[in-house]
């Protein structure tokens, strides 16, 4: 028996079954499968496609990539699909699965992230002796029946994400985003599940009376202080029942659990609804960030503006406990707006007059690929400050193309207004406030470069304070 590797790539269509039938055959019989289970196997495989299609190619048209692969004990048959996410419980759900594990020695779904989920089918050459296991083996005591169909669910279950809740969410991010959504890891149910362990991520969701996983929210601590309130995605179906309303709720009691002072989310500006929920929770308008991103991530199943131009931000910030006074430093032109915030927050700050920066200051740079945005993060403002930030935004902008930069100054140092000045006439202007973000949750003021053309008057905003701040941002763009 020889050794090979064959590759066929179909469109998503019933049609090719036929194709794909011939293809197994020819691929069976040159690895030496017994003949009796050449025919069944080439079933399985059109099968499969067929489960596919059915399955996860509702809202995809990528080909389906079938891979046979003989090693010399047997032959391995692969079909990748881009489409819906798939595994083996969501499988179980359709009849057609357990036709699927009779046909073959062993029988799994492979979830590689963006690059789609793999379902495997093997063969040995000599049939497994009875009570022999493979090493893809089905758990004989995991359930593949197909459950009892419950009507649209209207209790939901609000907790902690478990690992075994992943391949779900996975499934709910495909169906709201595409492949288009980053961080990629939302792809992959192993690096969503590991992230939770390490605390990159503390995941929630919301757990229909049927089981089934229907909304998902996370918060990504930043620092000991705070974090970013992000990844809120829901089922298309399960829209309409105040679903992530309560999920962001339990992430919140999380968020409180975990020692944060206070935590943050960024609404688009193409759908007002999430500002509102910001709102909603107490959260304050604190910033408004032009041109943040590329405007391709389009969320399906929902009402958004549409432009052609960078997606921009809002920042929402809220305390979730009582926060120190604090001294801030800001230029005067903006010390109203940035006092007032401060306020909204139930936060005591009083500003100070700044000071000539001294000694040796220390940034970090950073360049967003997927973005194309630049992030200066300024810790201590020195005498050669202004200068090297000077030149890293030169960089960002000549080297790495920057589309936007953004620039955090911290507010506690008195050296912030003049090195805000410095950077006022290079083109930042300002972008408003960002509270606890800087380590040891320092405040930081944020100033913001556009590279492209951003309309504001595209932008929607929910709330008149929102409007307000945008009104004095764009003045100041202008100065």
């Amino acid at each position: 028996m020889g050794l090979f590797t064959l590759v066929l790539e179909v469109p998503p269509e019933a049609g090719y079954s036929s194709l794909v039938r011939t293809f197994t055959l020819e691929a069976a019989g040159l690895a030496d499968v017994e003949t009796a289970r050449r025919a069944t196997l080439a079933e399985a495989a059109a099968l499969g496609c067929e489960t596919i299609i059915a399955q996860a190619m509702a809202e995809s048209r990528t080909p389906i990539k079938i891979t046979a692969h003989a090693d010399g004990s047997g032959l391995t048959l692969s079909l990748l699909e881009r489409g819906l996410p798939l595994d083996d419980a969501a499988s179980a759900r359709d009849h057609r699965w357990s036709a699927l594990l009779e046909a073959v020695d062993a029988c799994g779904w492979r979830s590689h992230g963006t690059g789609g989920s793999e379902l495997r089918m093997h063969v040995a050459t000599k049939p497994p002796e009875s009570g022999e296991a493979t090493e893809d083996a089905i758990d004989p005591h995991d359930s593949h029946e197909e459950p009892a169909r419950a009507p649209a669910p209207h209790a939901y279950t609000y907790r902690r994400f478990e690992p075994e809740d992943a391949a779900q969410v996975v499934r709910i991010f495909y169906r709201t985003y595409g492949y288009h959504y980053t961080p990629s890891l939302f792809y992959d149910p192993r690096a969503l599940a590991r992230a939770n362990a390490e605390g990159r991520y503390v995941s929630f969701v919301a757990e229909a009376e049927n089981g089934e996983i229907a909304a998902h929210y996370a918060i990504r601590p930043d620092n000991a202080a705070t974090g970013e309130g992000c990844a809120a995605v829901v089922l298309p179906e399960h829209r309409g029942h105040d679903v992530i309303t309560q999920v962001r709720a339990a992430a919140e009691d999380g968020a409180r659990a975990m020692g944060l002072a206070g935590y943050y989310t960024e609404p688009v500006t193409t759908h007002a609804f999430t500002q509102k929920a910001s709102e909603h929770f107490g959260a304050v308008c604190c910033a408004i960030v032009l041109g943040a991103s590329p405007s391709g991530l389009r969320p399906s199943h929902m009402d958004v503006t549409i432009t052609d131009q960078r997606q921009s931000l809002t920042f929402y910030a809220k305390m979730l406990r009582e926060i120190p006074a604090r001294t801030i430093y800001a230029p005067p032109r903006y010390a109203d707006v940035v006092a007032g915030r401060f306020a909204r927050l139930g936060v005591a700050a009083t500003l100070r007059e700044g000071a000539p920066p001294d000694g040796r200051g220390a940034f970090s740079v950073s360049f967003a690929n997927g973005k194309a945005s630049g992030a200066i993060t300024v810790t201590e403002i020195g005498t050669d400050t202004a200068t090297r930030v000077r030149q890293a935004t030169a960089d960002l902008r000549n080297v790495r193309h920057a589309k936007a930069i953004f620039a955090r100054l911290p507010l506690d140092d008195p050296g912030t207004p003049a090195l805000a000045d410095a950077m006022e006439a290079d083109g930042f202007f300002f972008g408003g406030v960002q509270p606890l973000v800087l380590d040891g949750g320092r405040d930081a003021l944020l100033l913001q470069m556009n590279l492209t053309h951003i309309d504001t008057a595209k932008l929607s905003i929910a709330s008149d304070d929102a409007k307000a701040l945008l009104a004095f941002v764009v003045a100041q763009r202008g100065v």
